[in-house]
């Protein structure tokens, strides 16, 4: 089976990802290992919360199940156990497994996990935060065309202990984008691939440069749309309030369930803490993007290289 890596992690997985293989060279900075194993899961979800998702907990494994999709089972942050849907393409179960299921993974593991993309220059990240449409990846895509280095996208694990500026282990997916996005940002169509044939959200596939698998977190942008652009700091509760608004969706599902509300308010009051918080409003002009982008090289001077181990 072929292994990856991603979040600091040595993944294998029978079922074939969108992440950097390991025999590439890039190094993912640890030993800790995660197996990704097709299986007959028989555990069922207790809690639904719609039609089309539900869970459930015991004391070290979660299982879930999208209707359309498949089963996940997930063991001690280690294994993960899949039991695809009737019809379910390969593609698919990749993009879950290194999506909402990598999330969770993530949060077993001790992580806090951030829904939003980033980027790096000068050794140091900013993270872009905000909700689904609000244009997180598209701004990425735009400080990446900008020099800026690829962390992650969709999924941000933030490390941290105590005292320590808290880092983001470097997520290895493609940066994912709708084609306006791409047309905007020109990127060339041969720099990307289709996700699977039910969205026109594409792939673009960006060098990593050489990044470690810490990054310093020193920066976060909460994005969202309105008819100007407007860019003003935040602090104190409002930062903080921001940074748990967008913990990753399914994990915040999931918090209650496993009495993990208080490590989770605890986290994010120590990255808003320990970070500078800003509100980022933009409209869909291109003119706002690059007012964004400037605004970020402004946050974040470039020093003198790439982010080093």
């Amino acid at each position: 089976m072929p292994t990856y890596t991603a979040f600091g992690l040595s993944i294998v997985s029978d079922i074939r990802l969108p992440l950097p293989e390991a025999d590439i060279g890039f190094d993912c900075g640890g030993d800790a290992s995660v197996e990704i194993v097709r299986i007959p899961i028989a555990l069922q979800p207790t809690c639904w919360v719609n039609e089309h998702f539900g869970y459930t907990v015991s004391d070290d494994a979660i299982c879930m199940e999208w209707s359309h999709v498949g089963r996940f089972l997930l063991t001690a942050g280690a294994r993960i156990g899949v039991d695809p849907a009737p019809g379910t393409v390969e593609k698919t179960l990749s993009l879950y497994l290194v999506g909402a299921v990598m999330a969770v993974l993530l949060f077993q593991r001790g992580q806090i996990v951030l829904h939003g993309s980033a980027a790096a220059r000068g050794g140091v990240a900013l993270a872009v935060l905000g909700g689904s449409g609000a244009g997180k990846s598209t701004l990425t895509g735009a400080l990446i065309q900008d020099g800026w280095q690829y962390v992650s996208d969709d999924v941000l694990a933030v490390q941290q202990g105590n005292g320590e500026v808290p880092v983001i282990l470097p997520g290895g997916s493609p940066v994912k984008l709708w084609p306006d996005s791409l047309d905007a940002l020109k990127v060339p169509s041969s720099a990307t691939f289709p996700l699977n044939e039910e969205i026109s959200k594409r792939g673009y596939l960006v060098p990593r440069g050489q990044l470690s698998t810490r990054v310093p977190l020193r920066t976060i942008v909460i994005i969202s749309r309105g008819d100007h652009f407007d860019f003003k700091p935040l602090r104190g509760h409002e930062a903080m309030m921001e940074i748990i608004r967008n913990s990753y969706p399914r994990v915040l599902r999931l918090m209650e369930a496993l009495g993990a509300e208080a490590f989770n308010l605890r986290g994010c009051a120590q990255i808003a803490s320990r970070t500078t918080v800003y509100r980022l409003t933009r409209s869909d002009h291109l003119e706002d993007l690059k007012l964004a982008v400037a605004a970020c090289n402004q946050l974040v001077p470039s020093g003198n290289g790439n982010v080093t181990s």
